[in-house]
């Protein structure tokens, strides 16, 4: 629950997975993917696992709500545009192999963050926090964040 007590999303996981098509993901893809999305819940909050190669990779994005919104922002090493928001990366690479970052847009529900984690789309040229914001974006605007 938010802090004025609604949910921060309607959304179930299986309308979060269903927010992105195979031609969303094919950026973020290597070779054919047959592995299908999978449903998520953390803590009772909905999220979804796209695969991004059969077997192995994924790009994870979920309703995240942390102890502290201030205090895992600030802990961030770097900043990126996500439409008319900001993804935080937490951890200090060059996100050319991993990704793991928050976004807060001005949308976003009080005390709440999308989570998003990308493994095994990398080849080395970009990072890919960047390389995710269009499917991130897509997400956030099904949120309606």
């Amino acid at each position: 629950m938010s802090e004025d007590g609604e949910p921060p999303t309607t959304m179930t996981a299986a309308q979060i997975c269903a927010s992105l098509t195979p031609q969303d993901m094919a950026p973020l893809t290597s070779g054919t993917v047959t592995d299908k999305p999978q449903p998520t819940m953390n803590l009772g909050l909905p999220g979804c696992k796209w695969p991004v190669e059969n077997g192995y990779g994924w790009l994870a994005i979920d309703v995240f709500k942390p102890v502290s919104v201030d205090a895992v922002l600030t802990t961030a090493v770097s900043q990126y545009k996500v439409g008319d928001g900001t993804g935080y990366q937490q951890f200090d690479d060059d996100g050319t192999t991993m990704c793991q970052a928050l976004v807060r847009t001005p949308r976003t529900p009080d005390g709440y963050l999308l989570g998003v984690k990308i493994d095994g789309a990398g080849d080395g040229s970009a990072n890919l926090c960047t390389k995710s914001v269009p499917q991130t974006e897509k997400v956030l605007e099904a949120l309606k964040w």
